[in-house]
């Protein structure tokens, strides 16, 4: 069976630049040919320290960076295939912190309505009307489960749940089937946290979504993913059923991981 989204050993490179001049210093390998696989209906954790590659993984995944080495594909087909809108339509990124990710000059509606547009333009050839969108903004707001009012409210009048909320429907108005959430609730406090992640996990049934979840938090990936993908210096370590690599892992590194959370239980 072919896969719904892979990366085929995916290799990046960053170039360390310093001096008057800028000259490059040296190159650190954020990925070293990496392989992943997501089938329809998956949800997998990909889980490391800061600096394993698990971001930089994520936003090649979402075509937000280009590998050096590799390819990625949709359905067999690779990414090179696809225009820009079109891949948005495949994959869509929920970002760690929304304050920075929601533009802060535009409204909820703006922010919701722009992106539905673009949906509108790639699947019917034209923008969707005034009217359709405002709907359609309102019913996204809903989904996630904000008050259509808060269409009029702009980026600093929101809680950091709220906008994490908006962020969520911004993503899902691109109709994607696979959603990549970078660290989705690490900037939110203890109290939001769980609420958000009980949306993504009802957000996920609901529209028949595949999941993965990029976090250095082994409760978050335990609780939201069957399947767990640990990052070492830019290298996948150890892949399996969440539980049996929460609770029996292989690999040292995931050992050291666990220990490093007080109390973790599954």
């Amino acid at each position: 069976m072919t896969s719904l989204l892979e990366a085929e050993d995916i290799t990046k490179d960053f170039h360390i630049e310093g001096g008057l001049f800028r000259r490059r210093r040296g190159t650190v390998r954020a990925l070293d040919r990496v392989t992943l696989a997501l089938n329809a209906g998956d949800s997998v954790g990909l889980v490391g320290e800061s600096g394993s590659g698990k971001t930089t993984l994520a936003k090649i995944l979402t075509g937000l960076l280009s590998p050096d080495g590799g390819r990625v594909l949709w359905e067999g087909r690779p990414a090179a295939d696809y225009s820009r809108a079109q891949w948005a339509g495949h994959v869509q990124m929920i970002f760690q912190d929304p304050s920075s990710s929601l533009n802060p000059k535009l409204t909820v509606r703006t922010l919701l309505t722009e992106a539905l547009d673009v949906k509108h333009r790639r699947t019917e050839g034209r923008g969707g009307s005034t009217g359709t969108l405002r709907d359609e903004a309102g019913v996204l707001l809903s989904s996630v489960g904000l008050s259509p009012e808060f269409l009029r409210s702009y980026p600093h009048q929101l809680s950091g749940g709220q906008k994490q909320r908006v962020a969520i429907a911004r993503a899902l108005a691109a109709e994607p089937r696979v959603l990549v959430a970078d660290e989705p609730v690490s900037a939110l406090d203890l109290s939001i946290q769980a609420q958000i992640l009980n949306l993504l996990l009802d957000l996920k049934d609901r529209y028949s979504l595949t999941l993965l979840v990029i976090s250095h938090d082994l409760a978050v990936v335990g609780y939201l993913a069957d399947r767990l993908i640990v990052m070492k210096e830019g290298r996948p370590v150890e892949e399996g059923p969440a539980g049996t690599v929460l609770d029996s892992p292989r690999h040292d590194y995931t050992r050291t991981l666990l220990a490093a959370v007080p109390g973790f239980i599954r």
